[in-house]
């Protein structure tokens, strides 16, 4: 219950409390791990979840969730091999597939991706983020028109999706559509005026636009995007205001 009301800190209590009265109790470890997960503690998850498969081998979940962990530590391979023994125990499991297709995506083995994805809304077709998943594969396939129905499908079950209206302005300029892909990205910022991803789109199409007073103003949202360009440097950064004679940048 407390994992349902993201009250994580309390849950993993909770979870230690129950594996005190019972160290063989799997559910309690992979429960634990979740937590642990949530807040950002990816080697003691992934540890706690071996503990619940070491338990129970055959727990479904368990072994989705730990794919879940290895996949955000960079680990594709491991992760696939994760939710292949997921998929091995219970096949209908919907979020496996999903999650089998981010580890194919990122082993760049995109068709595949694009399989599990659709294998995921098959036995889920309400799932408007594996609706989303199947439009980035779509577009890093460069289908953007069929990037384009997977997102509207998305945001069919969810308008307020602003990531899908991010990524459907992304696939519109694809499509060569920049007016249109302006009104996305506006319409993802409605819903998320601190979404770093959709004010650096939109400062990059701006700039493409020869918009380049807003769009470089805009372009400082990538130093608050999540990516892996490390903007911290320990020097002052320079905004073009201070003399730079006899100095170095």
């Amino acid at each position: 219950a407390l994992l349902g009301l993201g009250r994580m800190d309390e849950a993993l209590a909770s979870c230690d409390r129950a594996r005190a009265l019972k160290p063989d109790y799997a559910e309690a470890h992979n429960n634990r791990g979740y937590a642990l997960k949530e807040l950002g503690l990816a080697d003691a998850a992934q540890a706690a979840f071996d503990r619940a498969l070491a338990l129970n081998p055959n727990y479904a979940e368990a072994h989705n969730n730990r794919g879940a962990v290895l996949l955000g530590l960079g680990h594709a391979d491991m992760a696939l091999d994760a939710f292949g023994q997921v998929l091995a125990i219970t096949p209908g499991y919907a979020e496996a597939h999903h999650n089998r297709g981010h580890a194919l995506k990122a082993l760049d083995r995109l068709e595949e991706a694009l399989a599990a994805y659709d294998a995921a809304l098959a036995l889920a077709p309400g799932d408007a983020g594996a609706h989303l998943s199947r439009g980035n594969a779509l577009k890093a396939l460069r289908r953007p028109e069929q990037a384009l129905d997977a997102y509207d499908a998305a945001l069919s079950l969810n308008p307020g999706y602003a990531e899908a209206r991010n990524n459907r302005g992304a696939a519109l300029l694809d499509a060569g559509r920049p007016g249109e892909a302006l009104a996305a990205y506006n319409a993802a910022l409605a819903l998320n005026p601190d979404y770093a991803e959709a004010r650096v789109n939109k400062s990059v199409l701006l700039l493409l636009m020869g918009e380049y007073l807003e769009g470089w103003e805009l372009y400082e949202w990538r130093l608050k995007q999540d990516a892996d360009d490390d903007y911290s440097f320990p020097q002052p950064a320079w905004r073009g205001k201070e003399s730079i004679e006899g100095k170095r940048i």
